[in-house]
């Protein structure tokens, strides 16, 4: 009833306490039968089997049963074995309930505290398991440390390592847990914080991005391109490319679909020009697969170049597949079927998908795909069937899978596919805007409507930018870089379109990053703080409950400062070793739990080690290392040695 009940719960679906399956009545009847016969059977048929005599005796005395209370720890349970049985059970909830429902109902905010827990978890069970090399570790640490004179220390430190370990081994452990903690989180924030400014940069795709909002019917004024042809000549921006509108969405290009029209997606086509990765941020492109068939330049950040590749691909010669007819086909439907299959693959318009669609729309780079074309009205570019009844084909061979390209939502992942972007060339372009033409210019005579100008074609079957992208010279300095992007706003209509600076954007993502970061300073202070009361009360108890050894080894000659500083050599070993090994922990799960986010997000690991932090954390622990073991040490220095001997405080 209570499993019911939580599956009701978490799917939404009513709860039936009465239904219950056959299997589940008649197996437990079943088995519920058969152990206590066959467990009474078989002790009778033995008994039996034998004389009367060693029925009675050998057989009762060898078999017979006494009850004895015995306690769990006793027999081997330990309390830390159920505390183990119970974090086991909770981990199995997690994974095994919790991040599938996370996934089913795309709560992607509750996988990644379930994921989070979970590191978190194993953040805790590594510095445990990091004791196991404890010792070794402070060896290790006493050599590094220990010089000269004080050489002689050494056997006399390890000792007192060795001896104190029982009273000081929750020190270490909770100095690893704090140091491993503090790591782990500013790891994870500083690699967290890249991906989102990787994001960023993936969105705005280059140094500016100037866009219309998709709720605006508006063109750029005429002069904005000589205006940046100008800059160029000046060398204000390096260059400038432009991306254009969705295609499908303006001219209702109707739907994506494989050469069969079996499968079949929402069309995103865009447009774009040969020196697109020239300007953007080509370092984010990542492909999944690539026709062998076409050559693919290199961009200056060492990615291949898709865009070049799509015009190259323009030269390939292509198969025409043969026209798949099946059964009896008259003449008259023969001929329509050749018609339609020339006008489809008369000029096979090459394109870039995005991977989204390789599951479904084409495996391979040599597989075609159709571009399925609907009308639309030119004034409006909404449908209108009484105006316009047609549909055209145009088939397209894939040059490319991608996974990320900058200025497109593109994605591997299946559940992308109604977003994934097709990209094509100008060239493409024009050919599907010059069918579209055509298309509209047949269906003119079936109309009743007012008829367009030559003007109103024109404009309405040409690729228009949507997005313009500037790439700014390295050596150009921020003052140059706020006046361009001021000059840029002067010639364009602010309320209608956007401009956009990514260092801006990366610069405010950065100052949030640093004030976060200041808290994990704060952070790191006050769990070391913490740990240097648990280091003083510690070593307060050594220093107390070896006086009588502190007294020893001053009355063998030893100096009152040489004894204290066996105890500062003890306390650095002790937190330098915790030190190291819970920064080893915390870098290994921080850079696990980032691997796992730039794997969802599908972008390269971009490895920024929190420096200052460390470096804060390491003073901060030094300093209580000294502190907590000096000031208790000094307690003893004002006590004669025949006090000390003689147990006196």
């Amino acid at each position: 009833i209570p499993l019911e009940f939580l599956s009701a719960a978490l799917t939404a679906y009513p709860a039936n306490f009465l239904r219950i399956s056959k299997t589940a009545l008649w197996l437990p009847t079943i088995v519920g039968t058969t152990i206590p016969l066959i467990s009474n059977i078989l002790p009778v048929r033995a008994a039996l089997g034998k004389t009367l005599r060693d029925a009675l005796d050998v057989y009762h005395q060898t078999f017979a049963e006494t009850v004895v209370a015995k306690r769990l720890e006793n027999i081997g349970l330990q309390p830390w074995m159920t505390g183990l049985g119970v974090l086991s059970a909770v981990s199995g909830f997690l994974v095994y309930y919790l991040i599938p429902l996370a996934f089913i109902f795309t709560n992607f905010s509750l996988f990644f505290s379930v994921m989070n827990i979970i590191l978190i978890g194993m953040l805790i069970g590594c510095c445990m398991i990091t004791q196991s090399i404890q010792a070794q570790i402070e060896g290790l640490w006493l050599h590094l440390l220990i010089w000269g004179k004080d050489r002689r220390l050494k056997g006399l430190v390890k000792k007192n390592l060795t001896g104190h370990r029982r009273r000081t081994s929750n020190v270490f452990l909770m100095f690893t847990i704090s140091v491993g903690s503090i790591i782990f989180g500013g790891l994870t924030f500083s690699l967290q914080a890249n991906t989102l400014l990787q994001n960023v940069e993936l969105l705005v795709a280059a140094d500016v991005q100037v866009t219309i909002p998709f709720n605006k019917v508006k063109r750029y004024p005429d002069n904005f391109e000589p205006f940046l042809n100008e800059k160029k000549q000046d060398g204000t921006i390096k260059d400038w490319t432009w991306m254009s509108e969705n295609l499908a969405h303006w001219y209702h290009l109707g739907h994506l679909a494989d050469i069969l029209d079996f499968a079949e997606h929402s069309l995103h086509l865009y447009a774009v020009p040969t020196n697109y990765l020239d300007v953007t941020f080509a370092k984010y492109v990542s492909l999944s697969q690539m026709d062998p068939r076409v050559h693919f330049p290199k961009t200056e950040a060492g990615t291949p170049d898709f865009v070049k590749a799509l015009y190259a691909a323009q030269q390939v010669q292509r198969t025409v597949p043969p026209l798949p007819l099946s059964g009896f086909v008259s003449l008259q439907d023969r001929e329509q079927a050749e018609k339609l299959h020339e006008t489809v693959y008369s000029s096979i318009v090459p394109s870039v998908l995005s991977a989204a669609l390789k599951k479904e729309i084409a495996e391979k780079t040599d597989a075609l795909v159709q571009l399925v074309l609907q009308g639309a009205n030119p004034y409006t570019g909404e449908k209108d069937l009484d105006m316009f009844h047609y549909t055209g084909h145009i088939a397209s061979n894939p040059v490319a899978f991608v996974i990320k390209a900058p200025g497109f939502l593109s994605s591997s992942y299946t559940i992308a596919a109604p977003i994934a972007p097709v990209v094509i060339s100008t060239t493409g372009a024009e050919t599907i805007m010059e069918l579209l033409h055509t298309y509209y210019v047949h269906n003119l005579n079936h109309t009743t409507g007012p008829l367009p100008t030559e003007e109103e074609l024109r404009q309405r079957f040409t690729v228009h930018p949507r997005k313009y992208f500037m790439r700014f010279p390295d050596h150009l300095s921020r003052a140059d870089r706020v006046a361009f992007i001021n000059s840029v706003r002067a010639i364009l209509d602010s309320t209608v379109f956007s401009v956009v600076d990514a260092e801006d954007f990366v610069s405010s993502a950065r100052r949030a990053a640093d004030g976060i970061t200041y808290f994990f300073f704060f952070v790191a202070a006050l769990q070391i703080t913490l740990d240097f009361f648990m280091l003083w009360i510690s070593f307060s108890a050594n220093v107390i409950n070896n006086s009588w050894e502190f007294g020893v080894l001053r009355s063998v000659g030893l100096s009152t400062r040489t004894t204290i500083r066996a105890y500062v050599y003890e306390a650095m070993a002790l937190v330098l070793s915790a030190f190291f090994l819970g920064s080893v922990v915390g870098i290994l799960i921080g850079i696990t739990l980032t691997i796992q986010i730039n794997t969802f997000f599908e972008l390269p690991l971009s490895f920024d080690f929190p420096w200052r932090l460390v470096l804060i954390t390491c003073v901060f622990s030094v300093f209580a290392a000294f502190c907590g073991s000096y000031v208790p040490a000094r307690r003893l220095q004002k006590i004669s040695i025949a006090s000390v001997i003689k147990g006196k405080n």
